[in-house]
């Protein structure tokens, strides 16, 4: 019977294959990059996945000037550029409005709000990769959500993946 290999193991052992001069089918290229195309392979196999959740009070947010929220989020962008610069944030995204939200709750029934009331309200969907949780904290530290907004609530969660 085979030996089963982890995926990291079968990453390394094709890292080495191809260092030694072996060549691979296209089709074995595209499923390997398909994998994780914005990371070099080397940190693939040696880290962990990482939830981050921005939330923020919406109701204060939606209550304030348009002057204050164009202000904040005029420093948004630029506070980013170090963020996204560390190469460990694999996916980023703005989050609509609460509004927008639709609940399916078992067994089937849609609600047209979001699944838990809260005043905190999801802004941001963040996965980072990193070697620890210490690690994704420095990392999340450096997104916006985690040093502006502290009169709107702005936060952070961290969840490591399975």
């Amino acid at each position: 019977m085979p030996k089963l290999m982890s995926p990291c193991a079968q990453v390394a052992k094709l890292v080495d294959a191809l260092a030694s001069g072996a060549s691979l089918s296209n089709e074995v290229k595209v499923r390997v990059l398909s994998w994780a195309p914005n990371l070099p392979l080397t940190s693939r196999c040696w880290s962990m996945k990482f939830l981050c959740l921005g939330y923020l009070d919406m109701d204060k947010f939606d209550a304030a000037p348009e002057a204050v929220k164009s202000e904040i989020l005029a420093k948004c962008g630029p506070m980013c550029l170090p963020f996204r610069a560390t190469g460990k944030v694999i996916y980023e995204e703005g989050v609509q409005h609460h509004s927008e939200a639709v609940s399916i709750r078992a067994p089937g029934r849609i609600e047209r709000e979001t699944f838990i009331k809260s005043a905190s309200q999801i802004g941001s969907v963040i996965v980072i990769e990193a070697e620890n949780m210490d690690a994704a904290i420095e990392v999340a530290l450096l997104h916006p959500g985690a040093q502006l907004g502290e009169e709107f609530g702005f936060g952070m969660e961290i969840r490591p993946l399975q």
